[in-house]
């Protein structure tokens, strides 16, 4: 990315919003909204964040905010969506990020219910490789789903690409769908991460997505990084079979599931991934799978050659 890029940091000249070509609208975030754009010097694609300040102050999630940027901005991995730059006029906050054409994953479970085996150890080994990343840095990400990974391939995008109209190429025909083994997948949203400067760290916040949610966390007890592992198991629960393991219409019973840790196995699910699953949903933070034995377990080996193609 240009030096010129890098606002926040004092270096170049002063980013704004009128060195974007600003294309189509891709999605609506939690404080703002998303869009196609092109950075006009460079010709790279992004997608651009723009969140509204009244909105955060509305919400008192300034500090959120805050914490968001100045985590995502510091860190660097193949499975996490870059934070190129981040830049602010008088009533909005703009993110520069790595654009990931095939979107969300959350939206390709529900244009197929749930995805085969090969492809959920694909999706799981890239995500975990990022966890292992982030808790190296003492990092707890704590709102591991399906909304907050993107699917991409290949390099940056530059400037042959049109930001303004849909693009076919990127949609996933049911018959192509094991080729999603070939994909790169990426955590993309750090609202609810946390640094914690020591190891063995622990806090009491209560966040995250309640299907996804360990029973320490949802119980407001003290927890550490071992929550992301339970959210890990969960997530590949749910795109194994399509359902969360301790979803319930009721929301009471979903939370009796998740502190009982009441699940059944449907006909979708392989020995080995039983096994992985089960490793990762234990009561005890501290009985949990660590992230290392994670990308250990046979249930991931089967695709650890796709992933290191990918890099």
């Amino acid at each position: 990315m240009p030096q010129h890029l890098i606002s926040h940091t004092g270096i170049g000249k002063r980013t704004t919003i009128e060195d974007f070509e600003i294309g189509r609208f891709l999605g609506r975030g939690k404080y703002g909204l998303v869009y196609l754009a092109r950075e006009q010097s460079s010709k790279l694609v992004v997608a651009l964040k723009v969140l509204y300040k009244s909105y955060i102050k509305l919400e008192r999630v300034e500090g959120q905010v805050r914490r968001e940027l100045d985590i995502h901005l510091n860190v660097r991995h193949i499975n996490i969506i870059r934070l190129y730059t981040w830049f602010q006029d008088e009533t909005r906050v703009f993110l520069v990020l790595e654009v990931a054409p095939y979107g969300e994953l959350y939206q390709r479970l529900q244009q197929f219910g749930k995805f085969p085996l090969p492809v959920v150890s694909k999706i799981i080994r890239d995500v975990a490789q990022a966890v292992q990343y982030l808790h190296r840095k003492n990092i707890f990400h704590r709102d591991l789903k399906a909304e907050n990974i993107l699917i991409c391939k290949g390099k940056e995008t530059r400037d042959h690409t049109d930001i303004h109209n849909p693009d076919d190429s990127t949609f996933i025909h049911e018959h192509e769908l094991l080729r999603m083994t070939h994909y790169t997948y990426k955590i993309a949203d750090f609202g609810w991460s946390v640094h914690h400067p020591t190891h063995g760290g622990r806090r009491r916040t209560q966040c995250g997505t309640l299907d996804y949610l360990p029973p320490e966390v949802m119980l407001g007890q003290s927890y550490d990084k071992a929550c992301d592992i339970w959210s890990l198991g969960a997530l590949c629960y749910e795109l194994i079979c399509g359902t969360a393991p301790f979803y319930h219409d009721e929301i009471k019973v979903t939370r009796q599931n998740i502190a009982n840790v009441e699940y059944s196995f449907t006909k979708d699910f392989s020995p080995a991934s039983k096994d992985f699953i089960q490793r990762m949903l234990v009561r005890s933070p501290e009985a949990r799978i660590s992230i290392e034995d994670i990308l250990r377990h046979p249930f991931l080996r089967q695709t650890e050659h796709r992933s290191k193609v990918t890099k």
